[in-house]
Order: structure tokens, then sequence, then C-alpha cells
């Protein structure tokens, strides 16, 4: 059963700004929200804020970043689904409207996201709250 989250929590950031997300709509005790997808097995994980998912990622302590396209911010949450935090690029959506392509450096906490607008596109840094996942090597 999920259940509300606690206060969204403030990350350190190195380029980013951060700030705590809304707390995420009631789901039912199954975890599905209204029988959105009835027999199909696929549930409702989380709610996004307004906007449109780009891409997502998955640190080693099973955060999951959801970088929002044409809203200048990458939402994250926990493994349950709930809202821990919003990373907000600077200027936001008004100078990077264009918010795609989050990842996180395999073993470090160092992630990345992808941002453009007007004047081009912007790497953007910032401290993740997991370590990036270990490098799939092809053999």
């Amino acid at each position: 059963m999920r259940t509300q989250a606690n206060p969204p929590a403030t990350i350190p950031a190195a380029s980013a700004k951060l700030a705590g997300a809304a707390k995420l709509p009631k789901i039912t005790p199954a975890g599905e929200l209204g029988g959105l997808f009835p027999q199909s097995g696929i549930t409702v994980f989380a709610h996004l804020n307004g906007g449109e998912a780009d891409s997502v990622t998955v640190d080693a302590d099973g955060h999951v970043y959801v970088a929002m396209i044409r809203s200048g911010r990458v939402e994250v949450f926990d493994d349950q689904g709930h809202s821990l935090a919003v990373i907000r690029v600077p200027g936001g959506r008004r100078a990077h409207p264009t918010t795609s392509h989050v990842a996180i450096k395999p073993g470090s906490r160092e992630g990345y996201l992808v941002a453009g607008g007007p004047e081009g596109a912007t790497l953007f840094a910032f401290d993740a709250l997991g370590a990036g996942l270990p490098a799939v090597r092809k053999r």
C-alpha cells in the first residue's frame, strides 16, 4: 500500500536549483488509479506534476529521475513513487524550455541533464541522491 510521502527533501546541487515537489495523489490499496489498465498488470508508479516526460533513469538506491521536457526540471521519486525533490535548471523553463536526457555517472553521485533554449543546449550537473548503476560491459 502506498502512502503519502514526507515533505520533499532538499538535495545539494552543483549547477541546478532544487525545490520541493507537490505530494502525489492517493492511489488505491492495490496500487492502481481507478482501474486505469484492467487485467494488464500495469499500475501507476507516480503522477508527474505537469509537463511531459522525456527520459528516465534510476540510481543504485532505486530513486527514479524523470526529465520533464518543456518544463525546465527533473522530478525525483523514491522507489515507491513518492515525490522527493524537483531539480530545476537555472532560468527555468523560459531560459531552458527543452529539458531532456538525465543520467547519473556509474558508481558516483554525479548527475547530468541536458536542457536547451534559444541560446542552444547546456549540460547541467547536479548531485544525485544515490550512485549511478554500474556500467554495462559488452562481452
